[in-house]
C-alpha cells in the first residue's frame, strides 16, 4: 500500500465540482490542458525517435494486445489525440504515463505514415493485477493479523479498490480505500477511503514514569480531489471527517492519563513538484511534496490543529546494469492535536530497523538512502512446470543497501523514553521481481539499529520501500 503518514483524508462537498465537467469535456479538458503547442512549451524538448513525424496530422491511434483493460479508458491518459497535429514531445509524455502505470510489460510503439497522416499502434500486453497480501505481528501479550486484497486495474477499467481485514486481540476493524486518475481524459484525479481501526500504543508520561498502554479507536471517511496542472505539478485537496476513542489496555498496569475524544474535521491542501519516469523496474527523477492541513472548529471539529510535512525523494539509474540509487527525506511540524493525531516513526511509517510507528511527536526529520542494484534474471523453478502461464517467463533479482537515520520529539504527555534522540539503521535486502505481474517486487529486508539501541529487524513485503 502507498505510504501514507497520520491518520486518514475523508468526505465533503468537494465531489460538487466533479459533477460539472460532464457538460463539456471537450471544452474543458482543452481550457485545463491547453492546445497541443502550450503543453509543449511546458515540458523541456529532448530529442526523441518520433520527431520526424512533428505536425503531420494523426488519422488513428489504436491498442493492440490487451486482453483485460479497456482501450478507450486508456485513451484518457494520452494528450494526442486523432485530428490534431502530431508532437513528439507530448506523445513522450503520454508513453511516460502509461509506463508509469506499471500494468504492461513488452510495451511498443509502430507509426505508419498514410498519406497526409499518420497511424499510430501501441503494443501492449497486461499483467495481472490483482494480488492479496498479509503480515502478522505478536508481542507484548498482543497480536495483530492484516490480510486484504488490492487490483489496481479492476475490470479492466484503471481505476484502484483496496480491501483490508485487520484482526486486533480478536476484535477485527478494516478499510476500503478507492483511487482513480484522469476523470474523463481530464488532469484530475479522485480518492476515497474510509474504515474502523484498532491500535495498541505503549507510551512514557512525561518520559520519566513507568510505561501505560492505551487502546486507540478510530472511524473515519475521507475524500482527496487532485489536479495535474503540468506534467510536473500536482495540487490536491481534501476534507477528513474522524472519530476516535481512546482507553487503557486491560494488560496496562499502570493509568496515568487519557487523551480527550472527539471528532477531528481536517481539511487540507498538498502540493507536488517535479516528476518520475519508471522503466523495467528502475526509476528515475524528483519528487517534492508539500501538506499543508488543520481541525477547525468550524466544520464542527472537537480536536483542533495545525500540521505541515514534506518529504523529497529523488531516483537516478546509474546504468542498465549499475542499478539504482534512491533518497528520501521528509519532516514535519504540528500544534494542538491529540495522541493520534501526531507524526509516527518506525518501520513500514518511516526508518527500517525499529517496530512499526514505534515513535511519536509533533516535529521529525527522517532521511534514507538505498542503492538497489542491477536486474540478473532467470528462469522460474518448478513454478513454471505446473502453471502454464509462467513458461518463458522469468523471475529478476536486486540486491539492495541502505543507511537511515532521524529523529522525533514535541510529544509532552506521551513520548518514548528514545524522543529526540537519534535513530539510526543500516541494513541490506533482497528484491525478488515476477514481470508478469503488477508491482509484484517480494522485498526481504534485514536492518541492524545502531542508535539508540542494538537490535535487529527481519521485513517481508511488497512493492519497493519508497
Amino acid at each position: 500500500m502507498k505510504h501514507r503518514r497520520g491518520t486518514a483524508l475523508p468526505i465533503t462537498f468537494l465531489v460538487a465540482p466533479l459533477l460539472t465537467l460532464s457538460l463539456d469535456v471537450g471544452s474543458i479538458r482543452s481550457a485545463m490542458a491547453g492546445s497541443p503547442a502550450a503543453a509543449a512549451s511546458r515540458i523541456r524538448h529532448q530529442k526523441t525517435s518520433y520527431d520526424r513525424y512533428d505536425g503531420i496530422t494523426v488519422r488513428h491511434i489504436t491498442f493492440v494486445g490487451l486482453k483485460r483493460t479497456q482501450p478507450k479508458l486508456l485513451k484518457n491518459y494520452l494528450d494526442t489525440n486523432p485530428g490534431q497535429p502530431f508532437d513528439a514531445t507530448i506523445f513522450q509524455e503520454d508513453m511516460r504515463r502509461i509506463r508509469n502505470l506499471e500494468l504492461f510489460e513488452k510495451i511498443a510503439v509502430s507509426i505508419r505514415r498514410i498519406g497526409n497522416g499518420i497511424d499510430i499502434t501501441i503494443h501492449l500486453r497486461d499483467k495481472w493485477s490483482l494480488l492479496p497480501y498479509a503480515n502478522f505481528v505478536r508481542g507484548g501479550g498482543s497480536y495483530e493479523l492484516v490480510a486484504g486484497i488490492y487490483d489496481v486495474n479492476l475490470a479492466g477499467r484503471l481505476f484502484m479498490l483496496d480491501a483490508m481485514f485487520v484482526l486486533f486481540d480478536g476484535k477485527p476493524s478494516g478499510m476500503l480505500y478507492f483511487k482513480m486518475d484522469r476523470l474523463g481524459g481530464l488532469p484530475i484525479a479522485l480518492y476515497a477511503d474510509g474504515g474502523y481501526s484498532r491500535s495498541l500504543r505503549t507510551t512514557y508520561v512525561e518520559r520519566t514514569n513507568p510505561s501505560q498502554t492505551l487502546v486507540i479507536d478510530s472511524g473515519w471517511v475521507n475524500l482527496m480531489i487532485r489536479w495535474e496542472p503540468f506534467v510536473w505539478a500536482r495540487v490536491g485537496l481534501w476534507q477528513k471527517a474522524l472519530w476516535r476513542n481512546y482507553e487503557f489496555a486491560r494488560a496496562s498496569n499502570n493509568r496515568f492519563y487519557l487523551p480527550n475524544d472527539g471528532r477531528v474535521s481536517e481539511s487540507g491542501i498538498v502540493l507536488s513538484l517535479g516528476k518520475t519516469s519508471y522503466r523495467n523496474y528502475m526509476m528515475q527523477g524528483l519528487i517534492l511534496n508539500v501538506w499543508l492541513s488543520a481541525s477547525t472548529r468550524l466544520l464542527g471539529a472537537q480536536v483542533t490543529y495545525q500540521k505541515v510535512s514534506w518529504d523529497a525523494r529523488g531516483y537516478w539509474i546509474l546504468g542498465p546494469r549499475a542499478g539504482n540509487l534512491a533518497a528520501w527525506v521528509e519532516g514535519g511540524f504540528m500544534q494542538g492535536g491529540t495522541l493520534a493525531d501526531q507524526f509516527t516513526l518506525g518501520s513500514f511509517s518511516g526508518l527500517r530497523g525499529f517496530k512499526y510507528a514505534q515513535f511519536i511527536g509533533r516535529s521529525f526529520v527522517a532521511g534514507t538512502i538505498e542503492y538497489r542494484s542491477g536486474l540478473i534474471a532467470t528462469a522460474f523453478p518448478i513454478v513454471a512446470k505446473i502453471f502454464h502461464f509462467m513458461r518463458g517467463k522469468t523471475l529478476r533479482w536486486q540486491g539492495v543497501l541502505f543507511a537511515n537515520l532521524g529523529t522525533i520529539a514535541g510529544s509532552p504527555h506521551f513520548a518514548t523514553s528514545e524522543s529526540g534522540r537519534l535513530l539510526s539503521a543500516i541494513g541490506a535486502g533482497l528484491r525478488v521481481v515476477f514481470v508478469p505481474f503488477f508491482k509484484a517486487v517480494l522485498r526481504i529486508d534485514g536492518a541492524y539499529t545502531l542508535t539508540p539501541f542494538r537490535t535487529f529487524d527481519l521485513m517481508i513485503a511488497t512493492q519497493q520501500a519508497f
